[in-house]
């Protein structure tokens, strides 16, 4: 069955029209707008009505593409930035309106969704970076989003526990970046908010078999790491990002202005605006996690909510 699966998240919307059959997946187009939700919300939850429209033709956009693509079946769901938006009622029924049927999700559903789409595959199909080792020890899945943070553990077959933090690139940034590049008492504000935020994750891996990361921020990073330009589907799954990488690009991107991050070859350009904050989080986690390398992973909530598409 072909079906559309649309993440709206705190810094941009992503499709995904992919074949599904059971957890085997084909992926047939991806795509991702910037949809000002993070940046453009009020101070007081409310979104605005320009906000609104300006999201009114994405979708509108989405549901057309849908259709020329032959989707049988098209999806939304809504995370950190419309669980806060006081209206987000509102603009669910734009959604619908517009012919694409959304909910707004809990973080609990959204690491679900997540975890599905990362390991499902598995039962059918197993990716290459995952061992036989994999399958019998619990792993942990890491997604650094506009708004918050996801971390999730459990094994191949089944989701554990999972634990949301309103902490993501988007989010930091507004709140302590002033300039840019940010100054050295911003950076500085933001890694003490960081390091206390998620200072209770420090041993949380345990005996943790391997760390998977996904979601923006850390594809961003895979990209910058092993030079990947353009999307290509697959070009960073199963990927290692070390910590000493992640430092690297960390101090080398809060160096720079907007300008000069939209220009590397290998920036997708939706994460540019965003991608310093969201590297300073991630080495903060794994810094306070004590790992020193993690897998990285296209899949993800998308993956997991075409599947849920394609079995309703």
């Amino acid at each position: 069955m072909r079906v559309m699966a649309i993440d709206i998240g705190t810094n941009s919307t992503l499709d995904l029209t992919a074949d599904v059959r059971g957890s085997r997946l084909k992926v047939v187009e991806r795509g991702i707008v910037r949809n000002r939700l993070g940046a453009d919300v009020g101070e007081d939850g409310m979104l605005s009505g320009e906000l609104l429209d300006y999201n009114r033709s994405i979708l509108a956009d989405l549901a057309a593409k849908a259709q020329k693509l032959g989707c049988e079946r098209i999806g939304a769901v809504g995370t950190h930035a419309l669980r806060r938006a006081v209206n987000a009622g509102e603009f669910t029924r734009i959604a619908e309106y517009c012919g694409v049927p959304m909910e707004v999700i809990s973080d609990t559903e959204e690491a679900r969704l997540a975890w599905q789409g990362v390991f499902d595959i598995y039962q059918t199909d197993a990716p290459r970076w995952i061992s036989k080792a994999d399958a019998s020890h619990p792993l942990a899945l890491l997604d650094v989003g506009g708004g918050s943070t996801e971390l999730s553990v459990g094994d191949i077959k089944k989701l554990q526990s999972s634990e949301s933090i309103p902490i993501g690139g988007v989010a930091l940034g507004r709140r302590f970046f002033r300039h840019d590049p940010p100054a050295a008492s911003e950076i500085q504000a933001a890694l003490e908010h960081v390091h206390e935020a998620f200072a209770d994750w420090k041993g949380y891996m345990g005996n943790l078999r391997r760390l998977v990361g996904i979601a923006g921020s850390i594809y961003a990073l895979a990209c910058l790491t092993h030079s990947v330009t353009g999307f290509h589907p697959g070009a960073v799954e199963g990927r290692t990002l070390t910590n000493e990488a992640v430092n690297k690009w960390r101090e080398r991107l809060l160096k720079m202005d907007l300008l000069k991050r939209r220009a590397l070859p290998s920036m997708p350009p939706a994460r540019a605006e965003s991608i310093h904050a969201g590297a300073l989080i991630v080495r903060e986690i794994l810094e306070i996690t004590g790992i020193a390398v993690m897998t990285t992973s296209e899949r993800g909530l998308l993956y997991g909510l075409a599947m849920k598409l394609a079995s309703d």
